[in-house]
């Protein structure tokens, strides 16, 4: 008989692997399922039970057929029953091995369901909590939406105490302008505004002379002008808002004037408007009257330098004595309207002069100050030099 072929020595190399030991891979997709759930020992247990079968099978018989039967029975019959044998192992222990694998997948499960129910426990109990903390910040908006509520109606009271209060006080600022206004519009009261406009116009234009209020005294007009050449001017003053000064006016003026002696030049000053039958042709008229000079001047409050010069005109009206000017009288007012025109320009030229001055003064005072602070920052450096320098 001849040796089965797995028994044969192998020395044969092939790709850098000895006949004795060798790695094969097998495609278990070609095989049934319980095939591929194996591993690769048990595989390998398989594989041997295989070569048993196939060395009890390869043989060569040179006799009879009935004794090839029988000794092939007698061969077979422990390879079968070893290999059932080593298959029922082989199924003891893979069922074994399903058992513990069974067991510790049921562990695990278990323990995993426990960890969910757990976390679940917990994600409820925290769920709880930030729904009672969300109850509790919604309670605390409520009350102080509640407070801001009341705050509210607290700021909505007190704007109405004060739009009341406001409204109270402006219904008395009205009801006082309006008083006011009626008693501007009285004569007397109107005459006392138009009265403190001249004395400031004369107290700015003439500071050396004296200026008194005699609006409270009977017949003596309503001020009073004493020059440095100690005379006397007597001033009506009338602030109509319409219409021209009555001739009832002028007379009563004039008769003022006349009981008066120690007076001798006396103007009657319109604010506002013209005055009947005088200066019609021109800004102001000079009138000669029982040994006394009157000045009529309309529309006065318009033009503040008309009231200083018919004050100065007075001043030097007061020296003469030749009664409505003397000869050429239309020749003389028109050179006083010209001295006037003068007088004007020089007024207005004065008036920049004293802008232009004050502001130099302000210029001045800036540069001295600033040179005061240039004066103090040299000193300071001076004092840090000799500190530097140790010139103590």
């Amino acid at each position: 008989m001849e040796e089965p072929a797995a028994k044969r020595s192998r020395v044969v190399e092939t790709d850098g692997e000895t006949a004795d030991k060798r790695s094969i891979t097998l495609n278990l997709d070609k095989y049934a399922k319980w095939v591929r759930e194996q591993t690769d020992e048990q595989l390998v247990s398989i594989f041997e039970i295989g070569l048993k079968i196939r060395e009890s099978t390869i043989l060569t018989v040179d006799v009879s057929q009935d004794f090839v039967k029988k000794t092939l029975t007698s061969q077979m019959e422990p390879a079968i029953t070893s290999i059932e044998t080593e298959v029922k192992r082989q199924l003891h222990g893979v069922q074994t091995a399903q058992g513990d694998v069974t067991q510790v997948v049921s562990k695990e499960v278990n323990k995993l369901s426990t960890e969910v129910q757990s976390f679940k426990s917990d994600v409820k109990t925290d769920i709880q909590n930030i729904g009672q903390e969300f109850q509790k910040k919604v309670n605390d908006v409520v009350s102080s939406a509640s407070s801001l509520k009341t705050l509210d109606d607290q700021i909505e009271k007190s704007e109405r105490r004060l739009t009341d209060h406001i409204n109270s006080k402006m219904k008395e600022c009205n009801d006082a302008l309006t008083n006011i206004a009626s008693s501007l519009r009285m004569s007397h009261v109107k005459g006392s505004v138009g009265e403190v406009q001249v004395i400031n116009v004369l107290k700015e234009a003439f500071p050396n002379f004296t200026i008194t209020d005699t609006s409270k005294q009977p017949r003596s007009g309503d001020i009073q002008v004493e020059t440095p050449q100690q005379n006397k001017i007597m001033i009506e003053v009338k602030n109509r808002d319409s219409s021209n000064v009555p001739q009832s006016e002028v007379e009563r003026f004039k008769e003022n004037l006349v009981n008066s002696q120690d007076i001798k030049v006396g103007i009657f000053l319109s604010m506002k408007t013209g005055i009947v039958n005088k200066a019609l042709n021109g800004e102001f008229q000079v009138k000669f009257y029982q040994g006394q000079y009157q000045i009529y001047v309309p529309n006065a409050g318009r033009k503040e330098n008309l009231i200083a010069w018919s004050v100065l005109l007075a001043d030097e009206l007061a020296h003469v004595m030749q009664g409505d000017l003397g000869n050429n009288q239309d020749q003389k007012h028109k050179q006083l309207h010209d001295l006037y025109k003068e007088f004007e320009e020089s007024r207005t030229f004065e008036k920049t002069c004293h802008e232009n001055l004050k502001s130099l003064q302000k210029s001045t005072e800036s540069v001295t100050n600033s040179l005061k602070t240039i004066l103090k920052i040299v000193e300071k450096t001076r004092k840090n030099l000799k500190s530097l320098l140790g010139n103590n």
